[in-house]
């Protein structure tokens, strides 16, 4: 499943429907640049709030410039995405456009999350103090990018996961998806 690449392109193609939030989350979750601008123009011709929050949760570029486009949207709830994509990116939240701006325009290239560079240690980090959207989120990419041997009940508190995070995580949370066994080691 996890080197299928026909149901990643059907994903992809779901994620563009806002019925499909959890299609879209994927995408902002594991997808490559190409496939989050891709995800920005279908939320660029028919702007939802599922699809800027999923922009927003990649940490990337392209979905962050476009949270501080929709920073202080006429639509609240469109605003509220906007921002709340910010604050998972930076670790906190903004008084302002402008200030989004400057940070935007500070930070790296590499993928944010909570403040710093989206990576094992500060995946887990977040996902401790995450919000249940955000764990949840976090959660199933841990699950999906470890293949399986990270399975988080983002229900229970993070002192319960101990004993599946006590191993070291080598993953790779810039690769985009799928991937086949060859790539990630496991094949012949």
């Amino acid at each position: 499943m996890f080197g299928d690449q026909s149901a990643w392109l059907v994903c992809c193609q779901l994620a563009r429907n806002p019925s499909f939030s959890i299609a879209s989350e994927l995408v902002g979750l594991l997808g490559t640049e190409a496939e989050l601008a891709q995800l920005r123009q279908a939320f660029d011709a028919a702007p939802t709030p599922e699809l800027l929050w999923a922009l927003g949760l990649s940490g990337r570029r392209v979905g962050l410039d476009a949270c501080v486009e929709h920073f202080d949207d006429d639509d609240d709830l469109t605003r509220e995405a906007a921002r709340e994509g910010l604050s998972v990116a930076a670790g906190r939240g903004f008084a302002s456009v402008s200030e989004a701006k400057s940070w935007l325009e500070q930070r790296g290239a590499s993928r944010s999350l909570g403040g710093a560079e989206r990576g094992p240690a500060q995946v887990l980090a977040v996902l401790a103090e995450a919000p249940d959207r955000l764990r949840r989120a976090l959660a199933r990419e841990l699950r999906i990018r470890s293949r399986g041997r990270v399975h988080l009940d983002p229900g229970a508190l993070p002192h319960a996961w101990r004993s599946q995070l006590d191993a070291p995580l080598s993953i790779d949370f810039d690769r985009g998806f799928p991937w086949t066994d060859a790539e990630l080691g496991d094949g012949p």
